[in-house]
């Protein structure tokens, strides 16, 4: 099994706090994920009167101690969207959902947002959006469906959204199979740098005894090594 870790292994650090809260139930803390001395936090039900729900998400940089180094709002800021509800940070990008942002007039259709470090000589350091995905991006002719929260999180999980490297794996757990309700599927998107952009690379469906969402073909583990 893995090395037990030693006391001296784990502390407690400075807690973080975000800069703007709306002073209602904000949720911080939803969405979290940390790599190397960057950190994504989301604050799903971030309210912005008299849009309710719509949230934030923040960028933290460990520099002698963690700080906010930047605010990502909603960049399509809908009531109930709850931007930031899942995340997941890896090298210069962020994978952040809004699993009940609208699409095409169909509720709670869901959207994730590539959010990417603009580095280099001439760039500024901060995040910016590089590209938005719905299901409608996925593979082999997937369409987004009412309802079915692209980028939401699988039953037994709070993560709706998993990137490691050149993979992106994105969960769309309320999704129908036109036989079982709420069955979810699983998208898998990868990077093309000929194209520059993410792209549907598979989409995982269940077999027709069982189905994502509750939890009956648990546990569902997906590798996605750094090619």
């Amino acid at each position: 099994g893995p090395p037990a870790l030693a006391q001296t292994d784990c502390f407690h650090d400075t807690p973080i706090f975000a800069s703007d809260p709306s002073g209602f139930d904000d949720y911080f803390g939803t969405g979290i994920s940390v790599d190397g001395a960057w950190a994504v936090v989301g604050a799903s039900t971030f309210h912005d009167p008299p849009l309710a729900d719509i949230g934030d998400a923040y960028i933290f940089e460990n520099d002698s101690g963690w700080s906010e180094f930047q605010i990502i709002d909603n960049p399509e800021p809908n009531a109930g969207a709850v931007f930031g509800e899942s995340a997941s940070m890896s090298g210069d990008w962020v994978a952040i959902s809004a699993p009940r942002q609208i699409i095409d007039a169909d509720s709670h259709s869901g959207t994730v947002y590539m959010y990417y470090r603009d580095t280099g000589p001439f760039g500024s350091g901060n995040w910016l959006l590089g590209q938005t995905l719905t299901a409608d991006d996925g593979a082999q002719s997937a369409t987004h469906q009412a309802y079915a929260q692209f980028g939401g999180p699988l039953a037994g999980s709070h993560q709706g959204v998993s990137l490691v490297g050149n993979f992106l794996i994105i969960g769309e757990p309320h999704w129908d199979n036109g036989t079982y309700t709420d069955s979810g599927r699983v998208h898998v998107f990868g990077w093309n740098p000929t194209h520059s952009a993410w792209e549907g690379f598979q989409v995982l469906t269940p077999p027709s005894a069982g189905n994502f969402q509750t939890g009956k073909l648990r546990p569902l583990a997906i590798t996605a090594p750094k090619r």
